[in-house]
């Protein structure tokens, strides 16, 4: 009969073999972000307003740019106006008739009008890509966790199988020096396996902590948006009244 002759403390195999069943949870838990990036807002070409003040307008910018305050079908009004794909101009609504300017000074100051916002909208353009980016780094790790993770399930199933065969010699009154062995190298591999795990899970948790923070600008840049948006919608119910009170709006037949 032999005999352990390891100096280590006394296991029972019984006690073993949940140990190693329990080492197939012992996983560091996926960080991904369940929050992913989100989708980077629409430059000028379709920079959409809410009309604040009920009036829908269309302007229609060099080629297919818009700033639309309206929907699909005010759009679509707004393009069979123009006599040229390039043409700009200006289409609203007031007092339930449909305008339009072509003036080349009005349509400067109302193309002013929308510049702040369409800066913030390039800020977050580029804050979401930085996220994007971010995120496919986490999926990267995730993938990785996840390959750990397989193994040392795998390692933890085969400690189980052993641990229950000690557990069955033990049963007898014997024990096994080759599965002591066995046991040990298993064990040892999964403390191997350990180190990159939680060198993963501190790398997803910079990039979550990272992510946290483009986000919360993101939401910065959302609520100057929302006060940009009402500054411009106020300064264009001016400019378009007076536009039709002096005539540089046109009447739509």
């Amino acid at each position: 009969m032999l005999h352990d002759a390891s100096p280590r403390k006394p296991f029972h195999p019984a006690g073993r073999a949940l140990a190693a069943l329990g080492a197939t949870l012992v996983l560091v838990p996926l960080t991904i972000s369940a929050q992913g990036p989100p989708a980077p807002p629409r430059g000028v070409h379709g920079l959409q307003q809410h009309a604040a003040h009920g009036d829908p307008y269309v302007l229609l910018l060099a080629g297919k740019s818009t700033v639309t305050g309206g929907s699909t079908a005010d759009v679509d009004k707004a393009r069979k106006l123009r006599k040229s794909d390039n043409e700009e101009l200006f289409w609203f609504e007031h007092g339930g008739k449909e305008y339009v300017i072509r003036d080349a000074a009005t349509l400067q100051q109302i193309k002013a009008l929308f510049e702040p916002q369409q800066k913030l909208a390039n800020q977050q353009d580029a804050l979401g890509e930085q996220q994007a980016r971010l995120g496919s780094q986490q999926a990267t790790l995730g993938a990785k966790q996840v390959e750990y993770g397989a193994k040392q399930g795998e390692i933890g199933g085969k400690m189980a199988k052993v641990a229950a065969e000690q557990a069955h010699l033990a049963g007898r009154g014997e024990n096994s020096a080759t599965l002591e062995a066995q046991m040990q190298e298993l064990e040892r591999q999964q403390q191997e396996l350990k180190k990159p795990q939680e060198d993963l899970g501190r790398r997803q948790k910079e990039l979550g902590q990272r992510q946290e923070a483009l986000g919360k600008q993101q939401e910065e840049l959302g609520r100057q948006q929302e006060e940009a948006a009402k500054e411009a919608e106020k300064q264009l119910k001016s400019l378009t009244g007076k536009a039709v009170a002096s005539g540089l709006a046109q009447e739509v037949p």
